[in-house]
């Protein structure tokens, strides 16, 4: 495990995070495991990137007919998602996450990859277990999966949200 690799070499308190697609599947995974382990660093700030936590857009380029109710969860949940329902329990109350998107408009309501739906679906898995929680959608070319690391309206609001510039 890294965190413990790093923590017992750097001896640290808190960390920050940002994965982007399937690194945050890994990112969940991890919280699950280790997000309440109190010999740990706690996580400070989340950034999910086109995170993929309940589907992605098929292979005909259409989404999974998946919807969020007003508070948010989802009306089908994949066994992904649904393995991933008990992170809550062990992610910190004070934790700050930006979740951001994108939308190509191309009526897929997706970045091409994940449905919006998808990545929306994380503020349900955390059920308000988080200090702040904060989205950024992304709209046209740019706004595609591969190219949104590589946005430079992106990196500013990742820059801004970890170090409050």
């Amino acid at each position: 495990n890294v965190m413990i690799t790093f923590n017992a070499k750097y001896h640290f308190k808190k960390f920050n995070f940002v994965a982007h697609s399937m690194g945050n599947q890994s990112f969940s995974y991890y919280m699950l495991k280790y997000g309440d382990d109190s010999v740990l660093p706690k996580l400070n700030k989340q950034v999910s990137l086109a995170g993929n936590f309940n589907g992605e857009v098929d292979i005909n380029g259409l989404d999974l007919n998946i919807h969020l109710d007003k508070n948010g969860k989802p009306n089908k949940m994949l066994k992904e998602y649904r393995d991933l329902l008990s992170m809550q329990a062990h992610y910190p109350k004070n934790a700050e996450v930006l979740n951001i998107y994108g939308d190509l408009k191309d009526g897929t309501h997706s970045d091409g990859r994940v449905t919006n739906v998808s990545s929306e679906s994380l503020r349900y898995l955390l059920s308000n277990h988080f200090k702040t929680y904060k989205t950024y959608k992304i709209y046209g070319p740019k706004a595609e999966h591969s190219e949104l690391h590589d946005n430079e309206k992106v990196t500013d609001q990742i820059n801004a949200f970890l170090w409050e510039l």
